[in-house]
């Protein structure tokens, strides 16, 4: 369950093309990009297919807990208004960073994330696939206060099993889940989001903290692989 979830955003179905390697395996790509939208003070996550849309903000970003919990929970959606199948090696492309908010000792931190792919039907929510990133961290000492560190991750989620049938009307749903421990907040960290891939700065960050250095990619991309009903 995410945070500020009230609308879904329909797009009519996924056009999915297949070339020849594709047709035999089965298998075919589409990209959703990972984004952000406001209305007034809420936030809401949306997926979405095109690479020039931007974000409301480049990133999200809150304090970081003390003991490796939760501390961001993003439902990224969108309905489908034509049915559906999903099965394959689903890929996924993030940016995972923080932002010392303190130097006082210690002040070493680490984070890392889950993606979770999943099915809304309105009243049942079904996970189908999940992958773990690697650990983003910074010792003791390593940032000074106002400083910040991102590392662009890729993980692959297996619903290689059995396809997934998505109806008319159903939610094709990616959560990010990011885990963290700094002792005293003193570390806010996030995941970046941003279609347009802007550069990240503390006036586009949804804590007025930039995590992500302007070298790394802000967009969040999500490879869904749908299966050919022909095979």
């Amino acid at each position: 369950m995410g945070i500020g979830k009230t609308t879904y955003p329909p797009i009519q179905g996924p056009v999915v093309t297949f070339d020849f390697t594709e047709f035999a395996t089965g298998v075919g790509y589409v990209s959703y990009y990972g984004a952000n939208t406001r209305e007034v003070t809420t936030d809401d996550y949306i997926l979405g297919v095109n690479a020039t849309d931007q974000s409301h903000w480049t990133s999200t970003a809150i304090a970081m807990p003390n003991d490796g919990s939760k501390f961001l929970d993003l439902d990224f959606d969108v309905q489908f208004l034509v049915a559906a199948d999903i099965q394959g090696l689903m890929r996924a492309n993030l940016t995972l960073g923080a932002h010392q908010t303190s130097s006082t000792s210690d002040n070493s931190w680490s984070m890392n994330a889950i993606v979770k792919l999943r099915k809304w039907d309105g009243s049942t929510e079904t996970e189908i696939a999940n992958a773990t990133t690697a650990t983003l961290s910074a010792t003791n000492g390593e940032l000074s206060a106002g400083q910040f560190k991102s590392k662009m991750m890729a993980v692959e989620l297996d619903a290689t099993s059995a396809p997934t049938h998505f109806g008319r009307g159903d939610v094709l749903r990616v959560t990010v889940e990011v885990y963290g421990t700094v002792i005293n907040t003193r570390a806010a960290g996030g995941i970046g989001h941003d279609p347009l891939n802007r550069d990240d700065t503390d006036e586009d960050n949804s804590n007025s903290t930039q995590i992500i250095k302007d070298a790394d990619n802000t967009n969040l991309i999500f490879q869904i692989p749908f299966r050919n009903s022909d095979t």
